[in-house]
């Protein structure tokens, strides 16, 4: 990848991992915390579900990063912002869990 894409786009990438993490760890735990109090799903404690939450939120576009290798043609800027939250989007998920 090239340095240049990713530090002018480094504002939106870090957008995409801290706000984009936080907000999927966020929903996850709310889901599995209402889910548990209608009885859908075992209950757990709202850290719990937090807890988890941050943990599952990190996902990694390892397949999408792939195919974009593969692809000739891909806009850079878009290749720069997967690659760049993917990475970041880790640490981010480590932080909340701890």
């Amino acid at each position: 990848m090239e340095r240049k894409s990713f530090f002018k786009n480094f504002g939106s990438i870090l957008m995409f991992a801290i706000f984009g993490t936080a907000l999927a760890a966020i929903l996850t735990a709310l889901l599995i915390y209402f889910a548990g109090a209608v009885g859908l799903a075992k209950e757990l404690s709202l850290v719990d579900c937090l807890t988890f939450g941050s943990f599952i939120s990190a996902t990694d576009p390892v397949a999408v990063l792939a195919i974009f290798k593969e692809m000739t043609g891909t806009d850079p800027n878009l290749y720069a912002l997967i690659f760049g939250e993917s990475i970041l989007n880790d640490a981010v998920s480590l932080i909340m869990f701890l």
